[in-house]
């Protein structure tokens, strides 16, 4: 498949009968191929430069270890529905993620005891997001699941409004 940016410049990409990516070059010609095992889990990619990624899943089919080209070692580890708890780097600097009993990420810690923080309403929406300086940014939400109000760090804000086809007609 071709696809083509407003630049005329085109990326290449191809898929095997299961929907996964085998291949894709872009616009200046460098290609990365995929490669997968028998479960359909990505098991290697190979950049243009011919270095290659390999990952690894557990039984339960979760990726476990990524190496990468330099034989460097990124793992992760995920809690009984999956959900990614830790994060480790090749440095061996963690990150961790919490998430509240409806599997949504409340918390993202840095491994210098850092946290981003995730707020929701009772239907999922994010309300606020607060950063490692306690700064927040803050979401308002209609009946339809749009966004209509949003407060950024500077305490500066934007208004949405929508026609009938949920398209923004209005931003103040």
């Amino acid at each position: 498949t071709q696809v083509t940016d407003a630049l005329e410049k085109s990326k290449y990409l191809s898929w095997n009968t299961c929907g996964q990516l085998l291949s894709y070059r872009d616009c200046s010609n460098a290609q990365t191929l995929y490669h997968y095992d028998a479960h359909g889990r990505l098991r290697e990619s190979i950049n243009a430069r011919g270095e290659h990624t390999h990952f690894r899943y557990d039984a339960r089919g979760y990726l476990v270890e990524s190496e990468r080209p330099d034989g460097r070692i990124d793992r992760y580890e995920v809690d009984v529905a999956g959900q990614l708890t830790r994060y480790i780097d090749p440095a061996q600097k963690t990150l961790q993620f919490r998430y509240d009993p409806s599997g949504r990420l409340v918390e993202r810690t840095d491994a210098m005891g850092y946290s981003v923080k995730f707020r929701y309403d009772a239907y999922g929406r994010l309300l606020q997001l607060t950063n490692e300086n306690d700064e927040s940014y803050r979401f308002g939400w209609d009946e339809l699941d749009r966004l209509v109000a949003q407060k950024d760090l500077d305490g500066s804000g934007r208004l949405y409004a929508y026609n009938v086809l949920d398209e923004v007609i209005r931003l103040t």
